[in-house]
């Protein structure tokens, strides 16, 4: 058992002497939370650090303890959904689709957003947190690109009457009178995928990290196919709102 790893009162509160106990006798190397460099709790003094995103279970994280105290962070609904960031709406890649059916043309809209915060799991599994809020709401995590999505009434396209374009919101799970952006501003809508989703009343998303956001070419098939293949992507059928 570690008795360099230390803890505020702030963070006992929270977790509880069980898991400290248990903290305190299973962990060994570690990645340090801000120099990103290895430690090892059986010979430094390491810091318990507990991240509590919004309405998800907290996450235990450690620290060389030269570089942050033991503590509590409580993130806000902006760390996961990128509100209040000028540039984060410019990182999000938003395609436009067509997708063939045998009563004519499914709309669909490809969102890729940048990496956001993520959680690395005990056992080795990275969750992307802005994913699994998603995941919260309805949406159905992709094994395949032709998976069927269900259609969820937790989440709209808003399109504009006037012609314009629209945005895509969601539920917050956790304030049942608010909703959250995923997409503040679609890029101008092609005039057969407005009459297709005039036709249908729903859009086929999926929305995931696929890696297009911070590269120079847009979204393939190929890239959407990739991304799901390593659980990075969700999709739904969304109804149409009006704006």
């Amino acid at each position: 058992m570690s008795s360099f790893i230390k803890w505020s009162p702030q963070v006992r509160d929270l977790v509880g002497d069980e898991v400290l106990r248990t903290l305190c006798r299973t962990t060994k190397d570690y990645n340090c939370m801000r120099c990103e460099r290895d430690g090892r709790a059986a010979r430094e003094r390491t810091h318990v650090i507990v991240v509590c995103p919004p309405g998800m279970p907290y996450f235990i994280q450690f620290a060389h303890g030269r570089c942050a105290p033991s503590q509590v962070i409580r993130l806000p609904q902006s760390a996961m959904t990128g509100e209040g960031d000028p540039n984060y709406s410019e990182q999000v890649i938003t395609t436009q689709f067509l997708w063939p059916t045998s009563e004519g043309f499914l709309p669909g809209l490809i969102i890729d957003r940048p990496p956001g915060l993520t959680v690395v799991r005990a056992n080795g599994d990275v969750d992307d947190l802005w994913t699994q809020l998603l995941l919260r709401v309805g949406w159905d995590l992709l094994v395949s690109l032709d998976q069927p999505c269900r259609h969820v009434n937790t989440s709209a396209v808003e399109l504009s009457d006037d012609g314009g374009t629209g945005r895509v919101v969601f539920d917050d799970p956790d304030h049942s009178d608010s909703r959250l952006v995923l997409v503040d501003r679609l890029p101008a809508l092609l005039p057969e995928w407005r009459q297709a989703a005039a036709d249908t009343g729903c859009i086929r998303i999926l929305a995931g990290t696929i890696g297009t956001a911070s590269a120079d070419h847009r979204v393939t098939e190929a890239d959407v196919i990739a991304a799901v293949q390593q659980g990075s992507v969700v999709g739904a059928l969304v109804p149409v709102a009006a704006r």
